[in-house]
């Protein structure tokens, strides 16, 4: 413990800004994993709203305009993200990890899943614009995949850099 005033070590220095380096992955990784899962929630449970032949689905209003804000901020958002984390959470593992390719390769891996995620995200809403019958009478089984989806790709990542971290720490200790 040093003294107060002390100047910090370069190794706290280091410590900390990669403490913070990764507290930044992770909130990214959380804001992305949950904007996506609650926005295509919240379709799948419009989605379940009996629909009227021939008139479509009545949706509440409240929940139409939860649905527009949680889509709007997710085609934002979620689509850039992907991008970043990749090169964030890389970036982060080669300098803070120093454990080798193995950490690397899983957290490219998932990464590109959560790129894999947006792209199909992207084409099954195309898809569905250019469909007459957007407003089909049954529930959205692909949004609820979608949610399910994000929610563990973001876990995915979360543990990857969870475990360098924890392994790097481990081996700095021994």
């Amino acid at each position: 413990m040093k003294p107060p005033g002390s100047a910090a070590t370069p190794e706290e220095g280091q410590a900390a800004r990669d403490w913070a380096s990764m507290r930044f992955c992770l909130g990214v990784i959380a804001g992305w994993a949950l904007l996506g899962a609650a926005t295509c929630a919240v379709t799948f449970i419009i989605s379940t709203i009996p629909a009227q032949v021939g008139f479509g689905r009545t949706i509440p209003l409240p929940l139409d305009i939860i649905e527009a804000v949680l889509a709007l901020g997710m085609l934002m958002f979620c689509t850039a993200g992907p991008v970043g984390l990749l090169a964030s959470g890389w970036a982060y593992l080669r300098h803070s990890a120093r454990k080798g390719v193995r950490w690397l390769t899983a957290w490219t891996a998932v990464a590109s899943t959560s790129l894999a995620i947006e792209a199909l995200f992207w084409s099954r809403l195309m898809h569905m614009l250019g469909t007459r019958y957007a407003n089909l009478p049954h529930p959205s089984w692909h949004a609820l995949d979608f949610a399910v989806g994000y929610l563990v790709v973001g876990a995915a990542m979360a543990c990857v850099l969870i475990g360098a971290r924890r392994s790097a720490g481990r081996s700095r200790t021994a």
